[in-house]
């Protein structure tokens, strides 16, 4: 145990940083992140705030109907399934792609405790964003349902052992899934499609679970005295995509009763033994899905002089030459990959299986409303597009990604700006990834004209460009090159969230013109307008860094 306990204090340490807190911030330089980071934790104060009343709102109205239970229920769920998918690509991270796995691997250590170190890591992490999600939801219903002191210890306890059963699925499901895409050569491809599979699975079972779930053959009025007579129809029928969730609801809003207690057991004890039956899979197959990871596969061929000549013969321009590097970089790594495009495809994903299941009525409100301004939706789909420029992370995080080796961008024989534009080229390969998904899924809602696509396309591409820009700039004024897991490079990056607060405003003031002009002038003035300011600013933020790179090439050690 003293083994683990030593992974465990290790692997905090450097997952959180703690050792260096100090030291940074006495730092100067360091000083500034830490008050950024607060400014921008209080500038989504009135986001929450807006968050807080909504969920006020829900509340109100299943208290009305006797269902308020469930109002607990769709905050223990939905924290469960956010930490359930996300936790794929985090723990796919943590476990297979860590820099530290170089020392652990060879040293005489246990398969469970490398991975119930990790696991611990991964678990304390997602409190922070618990606290945010599910908080409002325990406070609002305790508060409202006036409930004893129990509740509020129950609600500890069940929040501490939140994360545990749905991580440990998500261990579960990744470890088999390396395991049996270790395929020499191929893996690296076979990973990519399959964790999108496995990610368009998971989200069709959820949303048909719970399509059988709410579609329940009752007659109206007979429907509403059974939910007056029963206040735990709903938390059955909605917690049925995931059952570990009705335990968890039913300890909270029966703690005042001895079946609160059993349950609240029950919840203890299904979290423990998930936990237990990680580390016990984790023994028999983490190492075989470990292994290979990092190396490279290279096809057997016999080489003739003319196949040589024929290789060395090919060449390309230089920007093309730092595109395709780039498109490699995101390909072959899996973390950079799934962060770049799983977050724009998983909308459209969802979009698309609503309709599936519930039908094309499910969204009949909104489409009779742009019937006759189908205009709308282009502009929608440009401003979706552009800022998916920025929230793909390909821009933001284009030199950090680099880490160690960002020397290399420093000496070789290509031009800054051929630098620059194949590092754009790169993030535009991703919008077309993100264009053709967001056309696919909409275009089962609303039906698209010829128009509608060739305006989405041509201008969300042009206001790709600035937004990435935007990206690049603040990446490289303070690029993260030090980093143990690619997983910091991209999803734990401030760089990341500095960028959409920029882009954003970016974003915001062109809504703001074409808001006040768009009953003014024509809709063809409008595009033009639009086409003006991503052309002219595009070019004004590739000056400006093209100047930034090559001080900063010059200044960074």
């Amino acid at each position: 145990m003293r083994k683990l306990f030593s992974l465990i204090k290790t692997d905090l340490n450097m997952t959180f940083g703690l050792s260096s807190l100090s030291f940074k911030a006495k730092e100067k330089q360091e000083r500034w992140k830490f008050i950024l980071i607060v400014v921008v934790m209080f500038s989504l104060i009135p986001f929450y705030r807006l968050f807080v009343s909504w969920l006020l709102k829900i509340y109100t109205g299943l208290s009305m109907l006797n269902q308020e239970g469930s109002f607990m229920l769709i905050g223990i769920l939905y924290s469960q399934l956010i930490v359930f998918i996300l936790g794929i690509v985090h723990v796919m991270s943590k476990y297979y792609f860590s820099n530290d796995l170089n020392i652990l691997v060879p040293a005489p250590i246990k398969s469970s405790f490398i991975i119930g170190s990790k696991f611990i890591s991964i678990c304390i992490s997602q409190y922070i964003s618990q606290l945010v999600l599910t908080l409002p939801f325990i406070i609002i219903y305790g508060i409202k349902s006036q409930l004893g002191f129990l509740f509020w210890i129950y609600s500890f306890i069940i929040f501490l052992t939140l994360p545990i059963i749905p991580l440990s699925f998500s261990s579960i499901i990744v470890m088999f899934f390396m395991k049996y895409t270790n395929i020499k050569g191929k893996k690296d491809l076979i990973r990519g499609i399959g964790y999108f599979l496995l990610i368009g699975i998971i989200v069709f079972l959820q949303l048909k679970i719970q399509s059988l779930g709410n579609n329940i053959e009752i007659g109206g009025e007979q429907y509403l005295n059974k939910l007056l007579a029963d206040n735990s129809i709903l938390i059955k029928n909605i917690g049925k995509s995931f059952p570990p969730s009705i335990i968890g609801t039913f300890a909270l809003v029966r703690s005042n009763s001895f079946n609160g207690f059993l349950n609240l057991i029950l919840f203890i004890s299904i979290s423990i033994g998930s936990f237990i039956l990680l580390l016990f899979i984790s023994e028999k197959i983490f190492f075989s899905g470990l292994i290979g990871s990092s190396e490279m596969a290279f096809k057997k061929s016999s080489l003739q002089e003319k196949t040589i000549k024929d290789s060395f013969a090919k060449s390309y321009p230089q920007y093309i030459s730092i595109f395709l590097k780039e498109i490699k970089m995101l390909f072959r790594t899996p973390i950079y990959l799934f962060n770049s495009i799983g977050g724009v495809i998983i909308i459209p994903i969802v979009l698309v299986m609503t309709t599936i299941i519930n039908g094309k009525g499910s969204f009949g409100a909104i489409s009779g409303e742009i019937e006759d301004q189908t205009h709308l939706i282009t502009l929608f789909g440009i401003g979706l597009i552009s800022l998916l420029g920025m929230t793909n992370s390909v821009g933001c995080t284009t030199f950090s990604r680099e880490g160690k080796n960002f020397w290399i961008s420093r000496v070789i024989p290509v031009k800054v700006e051929h630098q620059i534009i194949g590092k754009i080229l790169s993030s535009l390969f991703i919008q077309l990834i993100a264009i053709a998904a967001f056309i696919i899924s909409i275009s089962f809602i609303f039906d698209l004209t010829l128009t509608n696509i060739l305006g989405i396309v041509f201008l969300g591409l042009l206001g790709s460009i600035p937004m990435t820009e935007l990206g690049m700039i603040v990446d490289i004024m303070r690029p993260l090159l030090v980093w143990d897991n690619p997983q910091k490079a991209m999803k734990e990056n401030l760089n990341v969230i500095l960028g959409m607060v920029v882009g954003i405003l970016y974003l915001l003031v062109i809504g703001m013109i074409v808001f006040y002009y768009i009953t003014k002038l024509e809709l063809n003035i409008i595009y033009f307008i639009i086409t003006t300011i991503f052309i002219l600013s595009s070019f004004l933020l590739f000056v400006w860094l093209k100047k930034l790179c090559i001080s900063q090439f010059s200044n960074i050690e």
